[in-house]
C-alpha cells in the first residue's frame, strides 16, 4: 500500500492586468516515441530546432514589455482535428520543452529551471473539426514566488 505523506499545493497565481501568455504550434507533435525511434541525433535535433524557432517567433508576437516572467507555470494542450490517433498525453512533452525553450530564447521567461517552472500541467487533446492541421497550445502563467 502506497502511503501520501504529502498534499499537492498549486502555487499562487499572481494578480495581473493581462492574461497568460499562450502560444499555439501548428504541425505534428514531436512525441517521446519518436524521439526514442530517431535513427539519428541529428535529425532529433533538426526538428526541435524547428520547433523551438518557430515557438520563439510566435512568442515575440505575445512578448510582455518589461522583465521576463522569473516564476510560473506552464499548462499545455494538444489539439487534433480528428478523433483517431492521438498520443499519450504525456508523450507531447518534447513539444512542449521545445516551445518552453523558445520563449527562454526570446526573454519571455527567465530561465526554464526546476527553481522557475512551478507547474507543468498537460491537459488531454481536444478535437477541433474546424482545425486542418494537429497543434500544441502552451500558456505560460506567472505565480508568486515559492
Amino acid at each position: 500500500m502506497i502511503a501520501v505523506t504529502e498534499t499537492l499545493t498549486l502555487p499562487t497565481v499572481i494578480p495581473r492586468a493581462e492574461p497568460p501568455l499562450s502560444v499555439a504550434v501548428e504541425g505534428k507533435p514531436y512525441l517521446v516515441n519518436e524521439e526514442r525511434k530517431a535513427k539519428s541525433h541529428y535529425a532529433r535535433a533538426r526538428t526541435v530546432r524547428d520547433i523551438r524557432e518557430a515557438a520563439g517567433w510566435l512568442w515575440t508576437k505575445v512578448r510582455p514589455v518589461g522583465m521576463p516572467i522569473e516564476h510560473y507555470m506552464v499548462v499545455s494542450q494538444p489539439t487534433y482535428p480528428t478523433r483517431a490517433g492521438h498520443p499519450d498525453t504525456g508523450s507531447c512533452y518534447p513539444t512542449v520543452k521545445a516551445i518552453i525553450d523558445g520563449a527562454r530564447d526570446v526573454g519571455v521567461v527567465l530561465d526554464d529551471r526546476p527553481v522557475n517552472v512551478a507547474a507543468l500541467i498537460e491537459l488531454p487533446a481536444k478535437v477541433d473539426a474546424h482545425a486542418t492541421l494537429p497543434r500544441m497550445t502552451v500558456t505560460i502563467i506567472p505565480v508568486e514566488k515559492p
